[in-house]
């Protein structure tokens, strides 16, 4: 009898945690439905007075509009097409940096051994108390001085001097629990400080570094903070910046600005999709390994 009830309660238990989950996720996928079935309605029935949430006639037109609302540059190249291309390259060059330097630093603080690495590390992990607010004002400072300002190095630069030091400590965790004898015997064999790092360490830990690309990715995708205080030119502009400026402007109606703001969220779920399995490696890991 005490058998059959301690089951029944695990059951009920089961269907109470599913329903808070369903009901979880349901909220949070909500604002993602209503962006796409918005963004397929007409501007007269996305501003009429009655709330319709799935539109009379679906406008897969307002997706081809995305491209041509913004005009065209001298050259005949479609804004958006521009602003895409910004965005890409903006986003490469701060993964690759971010990934390099924050797997370097976290390499030389776990497998080489220095004055004061205690110290160094301390210091570098007490930045991360510091309100990104309160360095807006003499960073841009540094990059006007730099001449950096309407150009695209503010954007991607900082990734390539430390990446961050919550992106270092995660790599460091890794690296910790990879096997000492891995370095220990090509530094016996004569293997540089550089060929250990890039042939050794960096092939083992593809795991944390595919779970850090992917705000490596997102964060300079979505970021419209840093291109608004730095970029002056249309052509420098970014996808969320260029989106925003022709919404301010009035170019596009709501439902091509909601089409083109669903077109956004392609690559940092197609980041999440492809990484997926390395962030399910990565928790195993640490299970297995805590």
């Amino acid at each position: 009898m005490e058998k059959r009830l301690t089951k029944k309660r695990k059951w009920i238990w089961k269907i109470c945690l599913y329903a808070i989950m369903a009901f979880l996720a349901v909220i949070f996928i909500f604002p993602f439905f209503a962006m796409l079935t918005k963004s397929l309605m007409s501007s007269q029935e996305y501003w009429s007075p009655t709330l319709k949430m799935f539109p009379s006639k679906f406008m897969w037109g307002n997706y081809a509009s995305v491209f041509t609302a913004g005009g065209e540059t001298e050259g005949g190249m479609s804004y958006m097409l521009l602003y895409l291309i910004n965005t890409l390259k903006i986003c490469a060059l701060a993964t690759i940096g971010l990934l390099l330097s924050a797997s370097f630093c976290a390499f030389g603080f776990t497998k080489i051994k220095f004055p004061g690495r205690n110290l160094v590390f301390a210091v570098t992990l007490a930045t991360t108390m510091i309100p990104s607010s309160i360095m807006i004002i003499p960073l841009y400072t540094l990059y006007s001085r730099f001449g950096w300002i309407d150009t695209h190095y503010p954007m991607w630069a900082g990734m390539w001097f430390g990446g961050g030091a919550i992106n270092i400590f995660l790599v460091m965790q890794f690296m910790r629990s990879l096997p000492k004898e891995l370095t220990e015997s090509a530094e016996i064999d004569g293997a540089s400080i550089f060929r250990r790092y890039f042939q050794i360490i960096l092939p083992n830990c593809k795991t944390i570094l595919a779970v850090i690309a992917v705000g490596a990715i997102v964060g300079p995708w979505n970021d419209i903070q840093t291109p608004l205080m730095y970029l002056e030119s249309q052509e420098n502009f970014t996808l969320a910046l260029g989106l925003s400026q022709m919404r301010i402007d009035n170019l596009v109606d709501m439902p091509v600005l909601l089409a083109g703001c669903a077109l956004m969220t392609i690559l940092p779920l197609a980041a999440f999709v492809f990484n997926q399995k390395f962030f399910v490696e990565s928790v195993i890991t640490s299970g297995i390994k805590g």
